[in-house]
């Protein structure tokens, strides 16, 4: 099996292995473009995804973004050889990546270099950086977004608006905040249902009450 074939299957001991042997492995990329720090990194294998950078120093905005790594993605930034704002092969921002996995102060980085909050990943999830960290549950990134103007009525791909997500989580700080920002109760997904709706389905009694009493 091959060194992507290894990381894909979880083998990272023999993953690690091969690209000890052949470090030029770690600019590995997918016909789509994916990198292969980009694809450790979503499925969930951090510290080498980590490992893998640090075998090829040159790692993009998007790879920086992924790691958390504010000093790589400063020094793209500083030396204008990254669009801050652009998309990847996957469809996603820098920022939407931070915010995925749960990078505040790369995704407060990323803000104070231009980053939009409000660009939706170029894919079908249709994600803003609001989503993605809403998809995470990463509750510093969410308010850190809404500050800098996040959109929070916006729906993804799959037709939520980030009051359904936290319908279907049960944070009811996170649902104070995007409320407190303007978010719209009412809003009915493509399935008919509401986000009160949903919280009442789940569960989440405290919740449902403040959705149904902040309709709107």
């Amino acid at each position: 099996m091959s060194f992507i074939d290894k990381l894909r299957s979880g083998e990272l001991a023999d993953a690690r292995t091969i690209l000890k042997a052949d470090p030029g492995l770690a600019q590995f990329r997918e016909e789509n473009g994916v990198s292969a720090v980009l694809i450790a990194r979503y499925l969930g294998h951090a510290d080498f995804a980590r490992e893998i950078a640090d075998a090829h120093p040159g790692i993009d905005l998007w790879e920086a973004a992924a790691l958390g790594d504010q000093t790589r993605t400063a020094e793209l930034l500083d030396n204008g050889l990254e669009d801050v704002n652009a998309v990847n092969a996957d469809g996603f921002t820098p920022l939407g990546l931070a915010c995925y996995f749960g990078h505040l102060e790369e995704a407060r980085l990323l803000l104070e270099r231009g980053a939009n909050p409000n660009i939706i990943s170029a894919n079908p999830m249709a994600y803003l950086p609001i989503h993605s960290a809403l998809a995470g549950g990463h509750k510093e990134i969410i308010a850190l977004l809404i500050q800098k103007g996040a959109e929070v009525d916006e729906p993804s791909g799959s037709d939520w608006t980030p009051l359904h997500y936290v319908a279907e989580s049960g944070d009811i700080e996170t649902a104070q905040l995007l409320i407190k920002a303007g978010a719209r109760t009412g809003y009915t997904r493509d399935d008919g249902k509401t986000a009160l709706e949903v919280a009442e389905e789940n569960g989440f009694t405290d919740l449902a009450r403040l959705l149904a009493t902040s309709a709107g």
